[in-house]
C-alpha cells in the first residue's frame, strides 16, 4: 500500500505550502528566501495549471494515512529546456523516509501513463545529493549541465525513458 498519494492542490492548501516554501532547508537548492507575494501568485497559477491540463501541473503530496499535506509534486514544461519536467519538494520532518521518491514515481508513471509521454526530465542542484538519490531510485540517468541565465552555476539535467 503507497504511503502517500497525489490530488490537485486546493485553497485549504495555501497555508501548508507558505510554510513550505519559507522553510530555508527546503529552498536551500533554490531561489532561497521565498516572499508571501511570490507563494499567493505560484499558488493562483496552480488553478490556471489544472484549467489548461489535468494532466500537467503541482499535486499535493499527501500521507495516506493521515491525509497530512506533506509538499508537492509537478509534472510541468520546464521553462528552460520546455521538456516535460518532474520536481518535488516536502517538507524536512518527512525526508529520508523514502517519501520524496514514492511521490516522485507517482508522478512519473503519472507522465508515462496518463499523458503518454516517453521521456521525463528533472533538473538539480549538482549539491542537492537528496534529490540527486531520489532520481537515481528513480532510475533516472545524468544527460549533461545546463546554466540558466542569471545563474552562477550549472545545474544538472537527469532523465528518464519509458
Amino acid at each position: 500500500m503507497s504511503k502517500v498519494t497525489l490530488r490537485k492542490i486546493c485553497e485549504d492548501d495555501l497555508g501548508a505550502f507558505s510554510k513550505l516554501l519559507s522553510d530555508p532547508q527546503v529552498m536551500e537548492f533554490s531561489e532561497g528566501f521565498v516572499a508571501t507575494e511570490y507563494i499567493n501568485t505560484w499558488f493562483e497559477s496552480i488553478a490556471s495549471q489544472y484549467a489548461s491540463s489535468d494532466s500537467f501541473g503541482t499535486f499535493a503530496i499527501v500521507l495516506a494515512e493521515t491525509h497530512e499535506v506533506i509538499g508537492y509534486c509537478s509534472l510541468l514544461c520546464s521553462k528552460y529546456t520546455e521538456l516535460p519536467e518532474i520536481g518535488y519538494r516536502i517538507f524536512p520532518s518527512f525526508w529520508g523516509r523514502g517519501l520524496a521518491t514514492e511521490a516522485a514515481r507517482l508522478i512519473v508513471r503519472h507522465a508515462f501513463e496518463k499523458c503518454g509521454l516517453s521521456i521525463v526530465y528533472a533538473q538539480v542542484d549538482p549539491n542537492n545529493l537528496r534529490s540527486i538519490g531520489v532520481l537515481r531510485k528513480l532510475g533516472m540517468s545524468f544527460s549533461h549541465e545546463i546554466k540558466p541565465d542569471g545563474y552562477d552555476y550549472a545545474d544538472q539535467i537527469w532523465v528518464l525513458e519509458r
